[in-house]
């Protein structure tokens, strides 16, 4: 099972791709086995500010799917949900009669009991990278590098120039030489 994660939010990746994973064997069982084509998860933020709720989008029998999850504490329940229906989107399944009224598939009756194992799983932050800025010993010998491999190329570049100037001046005197003798040739 192939999953291509775009996570644009500052969830883990790998949280989320957890969710994805627990869901995959039961709403789409076709794409777990070797050799099926990647799912691809678009996962952003939810339109709505301050809202806990998840959203989605996906193609009918396609193999793509976008899920929108909160900035702030996201309801995991409401997200394993919003992720098996937009996987039961991608086997094929529109939101008539059956999938909207649906415990499975939509907000009602016992969905929470459903989808109750999503509490179990961790949902944190991404850990902040901090980039330090080199130093400037480290900055002067990149410096120092950068300006042996431009004088490199430019001695490259004046040996490559030297070569086809001479080629120039031999094919040049070749061919006055060739001129010459068939000028003489005519004139005897």
């Amino acid at each position: 099972m192939r999953i291509k994660l775009t996570n644009k939010t500052h969830w883990r990746d790998d949280h989320i791709r957890a969710f994805i994973s627990r869901q995959m064997p039961e709403e789409r069982p076709d794409l777990c086995k070797r050799g099926a084509p990647s799912l691809h998860v678009k996962v952003v933020y939810t339109r709505r500010n301050g809202s806990t709720y998840s959203s989605g989008e996906a193609s009918i029998r396609g193999n793509w799917m976008k899920v929108r999850l909160s900035k702030r504490t996201p309801d995991k329940v409401d997200f394993a949900m919003v992720i098996a229906h937009e996987l039961a989107h991608t086997r094929g399944a529109r939101d008539e009669y059956m999938m909207r009224h649906s415990a499975r598939y939509g907000r009602f009756g016992s969905y929470r009991q459903i989808y109750a194992w999503a509490n179990e799983l961790p949902l944190e932050v991404r850990p902040k990278v901090t980039t330090t800025r080199p130093a400037p010993d480290a900055k002067l010998a990149h410096c120092q590098r950068m300006l042996k491999a431009a004088l490199t190329r430019e001695k490259r570049a004046t040996t490559l120039r030297k070569k086809w100037e001479t080629r120039v001046r031999y094919y040049a005197k070749k061919i006055a030489t060739v001129e010459v003798q068939d000028e003489q040739a005519i004139a005897a």
